[in-house]
């Protein structure tokens, strides 16, 4: 049973842009991970997501036609009607933005770039973000890694969250996995 806050990642590219689909399967191939999307869960069967439609709340995410995906929790006790709170706020004040193609590409490029560099110098560097962002929405694991830098008051990552993907949030490891990709 689905508890508010979980977190759904799942694997789907409905993305009609050919470089954006490019980039994010080469970012994904790189970060060797399987999600590519990423939802919270906000109760009464919703999950708060943002794609290219911008932030907006929808039944079960691009799961449909037995696509994989897993689900995430949060180890310690949540707070539900806390994280309800702050699900709801957020939506609030995101919903009439445009969805962030900018922060996409941005953290996905940085990804690649800081793989390369890395591989190549043996070392480890973070790229930051490349593009600077316009007022928008924020892209799914952004939103995901936001709302819980709220409810925890203090970052979910060490992973900015303007460049975090959703299979860094998958590897974060004070989430328990529920349900791991088929």
């Amino acid at each position: 049973m689905l508890r508010v806050g979980d977190v759904i990642l799942c694997n789907y590219n409905i993305n009609k842009n050919k470089w954006i689909t490019k980039i994010l399967s080469l970012q994904q191939k790189i970060d060797d991970g399987k999600a590519t999307h990423a939802a919270i869960y906000t109760g009464n069967n919703q999950f708060l997501e943002s794609n290219w439609k911008g932030t907006q709340f929808v039944s079960m995410p691009y799961v449909e036609g037995g696509k994989s995906y897993a689900i995430l929790r949060w180890k310690e006790c949540i707070d539900e009607n806390k994280m309800h709170n702050i699900i709801t706020r957020y939506y609030q004040s995101h919903k009439y933005k445009g969805y962030s193609y900018l922060g996409l590409l941005s953290a996905g490029i940085s990804s690649i770039i800081t793989y390369m560099i890395n591989t190549l110098m043996l070392g480890k560097l973070e790229i930051k973000p490349i593009f600077i962002k316009e007022e928008e929405a924020p892209f799914c694991s952004e939103l995901v890694a936001e709302i819980y830098e709220e409810y925890l008051e203090s970052p979910l990552s060490k992973i900015k969250n303007d460049v975090i993907t959703p299979n860094d949030i998958y590897r974060i490891k004070r989430f328990i996995i529920i349900q791991d990709f088929a």
